[in-house]
């Protein structure tokens, strides 16, 4: 089970870093750019080893994927309606209960169907264990042939997640004023069921004036 320490008193804080988590995971495609950017043609078998190995790999480079250290996440995308922040149908369906329930209650009080979110988190440290991480290619589109689908599998038997800071504020709901959390820490101890995660990515390259770039969705 997850081990949660914290030290702040107010439970509603909390609900900032279930929201923001939520908020990061489901939003706009991640794209990454390099001026030197270059294609390069794998054989199936060099995939697979470099798939199995990805730790190592990166370990060899300087990175790691036990510990990680970011300073500060600050994001705003500006004015979204609530299906497009966020799109796990569970967590969508819990949200506009909970949307229906304050709007019968609270008088005076109006949640818009459009949000403005703006979360800033700081001081990020993860630190874990990884009994598995490595990913598959499990398919390559015909249609688009510079885009491949990739199959992630992450399982974690231990994992440790501090915040120095986390806010986050809706500037179409003044007010709610600004909802935070200080030094939180959530934890899966090593006698818990292991974390995993499965998730599918597909990545495309494009040239981008006289580059390439490469988006991750």
């Amino acid at each position: 089970m997850l081990k949660l320490i914290r030290k702040s008193k107010n439970i509603l804080l909390l609900l900032s870093i279930f929201i923001s988590s939520s908020y990061f995971y489901t939003t706009s495609a991640i794209v990454l750019e390099h001026p030197h950017m270059l294609g390069v043609y794998l054989a199936p078998s060099a995939i697979e080893k470099i798939g199995h190995n990805v730790e190592q790999i990166l370990d060899v480079n300087g990175l790691s994927l036990s510990n990680y250290y970011h300073p500060k996440i600050q994001k705003r995308p500006g004015k979204k309606r609530l299906e497009e922040i966020v799109t796990d149908k569970g967590t969508l369906k819990s949200l506009k209960k909970i949307r229906y329930l304050f709007r019968k209650f609270f008088t005076g009080l109006y949640i818009r169907n459009s949000h403005d979110l703006e979360v800033n988190i700081d001081g990020i440290d993860i630190s874990g264990h990884w009994k598995k991480f490595n990913f598959d290619v499990v398919d390559i589109g015909i249609e688009s042939p510079n885009k491949v689908l990739v199959e992630f599998k992450a399982i974690a038997d231990r994992l440790k997640l501090s915040v120095e800071k986390a806010t986050i504020q809706d500037h179409l709901h003044k007010f709610l004023g600004v909802i935070g959390v200080n030094n939180l820490t959530v934890a899966l101890e090593s006698t818990s069921e292991p974390l995993e995660r499965v998730p599918l990515t597909g990545i495309s390259s494009f040239p981008r004036a006289g580059d390439r770039r490469l988006q991750c969705e």
